[in-house]
């Protein structure tokens, strides 16, 4: 088991919950978990506490925590289509069936609905598994384009400094293709160079005298 549950985002290491929102809280932490002991996918008002209707906002600040299709409002001024969960919901439709319906037609019932109910849970979890995956992917592809861009940011100063001080193969090996000219400064000490080793005697010159 790996024990950096976000090994491409250096501010988080820790996932109590495994609910993709990381637990440290350190100064400019990656989205950090407002609920760490509970599973949750909110990440409008807060990230990772419980979402029931998955849009996005808390259940503590959703005026319709089980209605996706709103969430932003006073809970006195709103109307939601949907006011109970999926549990009540199921709770109040086996009871109504069980009323309604003798023992044998309740069962075979009753195993159509856990059917149901089984392939819609296995639906909800292949989407949290998918929406957590793509969060995930496009979270790491963020830390490399940020590492890769502070790569290249440095590899232009080098260039820079390389050319400022005339040492322009140094700043060819780090992809520099400006012209050859160099500073002045650096051109008068290259002149003097060649005026000081001209000055001095070789052995031909020792000769003729």
């Amino acid at each position: 088991m790996n024990p950096d549950a976000f090994p491409f985002i250096y501010s988080q290491w820790q996932d109590a919950d495994e609910d993709g929102f990381g637990d440290n809280f350190t100064s400019g932490a990656w989205q950090p978990d407002d609920c760490t002991t509970l599973f949750g996918t909110s990440y409008i008002d807060t990230f990772g506490c419980p979402d029931q209707d998955e849009d996005g906002v808390s259940d503590t600040n959703d005026p319709c925590p089980y209605d996706p299709s709103v969430k932003t409002g006073l809970a006195s001024e709103v109307t939601c289509l949907i006011t109970k969960s999926e549990s009540e919901l199921r709770d109040e439709a086996n009871q109504q069936v069980e009323s309604d319906l003798d023992s044998t037609t309740l069962i075979i019932i009753s195993g159509a609905i856990l059917l149901m109910l089984a392939l819609i849970l296995t639906a909800m979890i292949s989407k949290q598994l998918a929406r957590k995956s793509s969060k995930k992917r496009m979270q790491e592809e963020l830390y490399i384009t940020s590492q890769l861009d502070d790569e290249e940011q440095r590899r232009l100063e080098w260039v820079e400094f390389y050319v400022d001080e005339g040492d322009l193969d140094k700043a060819r090996e780090l992809g520099w293709t400006g012209p050859d000219a160099v500073p002045q400064w650096k051109q008068y000490e290259m002149d003097q160079q060649v005026v000081q080793e001209a000055s001095i005697p070789n052995m031909l010159s020792l000769d003729d005298l």
